[in-house]
């Protein structure tokens, strides 16, 4: 059923009850969230022109069904999505453009998944996103509009694709404000990866890496035979004079101080530090890039089976403790490794495992009932289990390894 010239009230929004306005806007179509309006100048397309009151996981999907005819979902109106609950944004393969403000100063948006087809970014589309931890733009998009992720300041990767040409003021990076403390937390920008073998230009007069908290630190990788194109010096803008980031009165690529050719295959993780409870699952987000079109032969993770476990792109806190996760793909050119995932398990509260005193067997080797002693299993009733986990049926334990105790769960 199609509707036109409606007139909604919207009243409670993700994150509190704000005060009523009303909000005059047309459309042809909406499953009570998304607001879909049909393009006319294209065949059997759609833009989603609202959305009221997102889920924490919004997926925009590729098709919607009006009156019987299949559209295709191609564009973000400006100002699009309303409400600051979404913690993932998950956009679809026929998207091809985003438009301006589509979700700004939220404090909940962890990860955007921009798809391959997509080809524009409008002006300040994610300003403010203070929890967005990585960016990673398509090889279609020519350009990043100012404002784009100025005040991400978690982002510490960005990677920008084949077909970037230019990048506007204030592009990435900025500030977190708070009005009685004045500047609270700089942009921990750290790594960029530019993919395109002719350095993207920057506008005019624009300091595209604003408030970075160590511009000094921060690596750019980009395609060797291009490393001189971006490292070559230009004449200072007299007009702008000169500026705190760089020697020559313009923010310019020379304001990373340490270049280094791109990798084959590279990995961004979103998160570098997680912290669960035990039995808690997240959401893992981890993306390879592959710059060489290498072949792979495995991708796996790597990390303490007795802390977590990772299937599906979700991460299980198992036990009591800390390990770091590490993604690992094997190719035809090597290994190559993410960053570290650092994962710290706490017990759930309110919950004590009982201290349990291990006696060592009389086996005659009293070497091998010390070590039977340091590192057995007990069950939740604490009744001896045994030192081989191997052997374990299904269920819960108690493990006590070198003096420390800890709930075991055997899969």
């Amino acid at each position: 059923m199609k509707l036109k010239n409606i007139i909604l009230t919207i009243a409670a929004l993700c994150g509190g009850i704000l005060p009523a306005t009303a909000e005059d806007f047309t459309y042809d179509y909406t499953d009570g969230t998304l607001y879909y309006s049909i393009i006319k100048d294209a065949e059997n397309c759609v833009e989603v022109t609202k959305c009221i009151n997102p889920p924490k996981h919004l997926i925009i999907p590729e098709t919607v069904n009006i009156d019987g005819v299949e559209y295709e979902v191609v564009s973000l109106s400006n100002h699009a999505v309303k409400g600051g609950c979404t913690e993932y944004l998950e956009l679809p393969a026929t998207l091809r453009s985003v438009g301006a403000n589509i979700i700004v100063y939220s404090k909940n948006l962890k990860h955007i998944s921009f798809p391959d087809n997509l080809e524009f970014i409008g002006g300040g589309a994610f300003v403010g996103c203070r929890s967005l931890k990585s960016v990673i733009i398509p090889d279609k998009v020519k350009g990043l509009p100012g404002s784009s992720f100025e005040g991400c300041t978690a982002v510490h990767t960005l990677v920008l694709g084949r077909g970037m040409t230019s990048m506007g003021h204030n592009a990435i990076g900025g500030i977190k404000w708070d009005y009685k403390e004045g500047i609270v937390d700089w942009s921990v920008l750290k790594e960029v990866y530019s993919l395109n073998p002719v350095p993207p230009e920057f506008g005019e007069h624009a300091v595209t890496f604003t408030y970075i908290k160590d511009i000094d630190a921060m690596v750019l990788y980009v395609p060797e035979e291009s490393i001189d194109k971006y490292t070559e010096y230009r004449e200072p803008d007299p007009y702008w004079g000169e500026s705190i980031y760089d020697d020559h009165g313009w923010q310019w690529w020379t304001v990373f101080k340490t270049v280094k050719p791109i990798p084959d295959l590279f990995i961004v993780n979103d998160d570098t530090e997680m912290e669960l409870k035990e039995e808690e699952t997240a959401r893992l987000f981890s993306t390879p890039i592959n710059y060489a079109d290498v072949t792979i032969y495995s991708d796996k993770w790597e990390y303490d089976p007795m802390v977590i476990k990772i299937e599906n792109d979700q991460i299980t806190a198992v036990g009591e403790g800390k390990t770091e996760a590490k993604r690992i793909i094997e190719t035809s050119t090597g290994t190559y490794e993410s960053k570290p995932i650092a994962v710290k398990v706490e017990g759930i509260s309110g919950v004590e495992l009982p201290v349990v005193n291990a006696e060592p067997t009389e086996t005659g080797e009293e070497g091998a009932a010390a070590s039977d002693a340091d590192h057995c299993f007990f069950t939740i009733d604490g009744m001896p289990a045994g030192s081989d986990a191997d052997r374990l049926a299904p269920g819960i334990y108690i493990e006590r390894d070198h003096g420390k105790t800890r709930k075991f769960i055997k899969h």
